[in-house]
């Protein structure tokens, strides 16, 4: 998704009084190459959005913190 179609949903749902929940795959997960379906890379998926349900980091509720977690992403070097 790109960032001008975020911020116009952002904005939609402010001005017509909804929350925004945004949630996506970092780039913390990597990518196995594969081009169909592949039981492991399904099982790691599941687990790596299970932690981030666990662990209450998975919605973003503003946009600033889409950015803050692209930046940190980008300078960890993923």
């Amino acid at each position: 998704m790109e960032s001008t179609d975020r911020e116009m949903l952002y904005n939609a749902a402010s001005r017509e009084g909804f929350g925004f929940h945004l949630t996506y795959v970092g780039k913390d997960l990597v990518d196995s190459g594969g081009t169909g379906f592949e039981t492991d890379a399904m099982r790691r998926f599941y687990d790596y959005g299970y932690e981030k349900g666990h662990t209450g980091s998975f919605w973003v509720t503003k946009l600033s913190e889409v950015e803050v977690a692209k930046e940190a992403a980008e300078t960890a070097g993923r």
